[in-house]
């Protein structure tokens, strides 16, 4: 199930372009204004730059030319973008809203129904997941009823709990 959980919160990382900022020291080295982000004279003004849909296209160059985001992660950038979706799974914008809409497990479901549709997660990845939701409908609780990857790490982690945490996870 963590593996579930991890996979779903990479899946949200396609929205990393929005987000320029990352907490990266190669933000260091960019000097402002940055022309090819509208002459965005901050991080912060970059930022708000990002967040416009209708800039990812140049945010994603500009990542890319500047080793500022994983090379997997913009690939799945360039995936949305050509696809015409901007938003996330429920709506969300950004990294860090999707990576907490996609760490509640009641909403497991339609992130991965969102990976399926954009081909985000490679296919046996992909099963794995939808086992998860499988097991979910025919009533299997998560260990400790975690509502979260966080939740269901902690409990898990614990040698007490390894026994639930593997009965849960043989089910899915």
């Amino acid at each position: 199930m963590k593996n579930v959980f991890y996979i779903l919160i990479l899946l949200s990382a396609f929205l990393g372009f929005f987000v320029l900022a990352q907490e990266d020291d190669s933000f260091a080295d960019i000097v402002y204004p940055v022309a090819e982000l509208g002459n965005c004279e901050s991080r912060d003004a970059c930022e708000v730059f990002c967040d416009s849909p209708d800039n990812a296209e140049a945010c994603l160059d500009f990542a890319e030319a500047n080793n500022l985001l994983p090379e997997d992660e913009i690939e799945i950038a360039r995936k949305m973008l050509a696809a015409g979706e901007t938003d996330g799974p429920g709506g969300c914008k950004g990294k860090a809203e999707c990576d907490t809409f996609c760490d509640d497990i009641n909403n497991l479901e339609e992130c991965i129904s969102f990976a399926e549709k954009y081909n985000l997660m490679p296919p046996e990845k992909l099963e794995e997941a939808k086992k998860v939701v499988r097991a979910l409908e025919q009533g299997f609780i998560p260990p400790n009823n975690c509502k979260s990857k966080e939740e269901c790490d902690v409990y898990c982690t614990q040698p007490g709990n390894m026994k639930e945490c593997i009965l849960f996870a043989k089910a899915a």
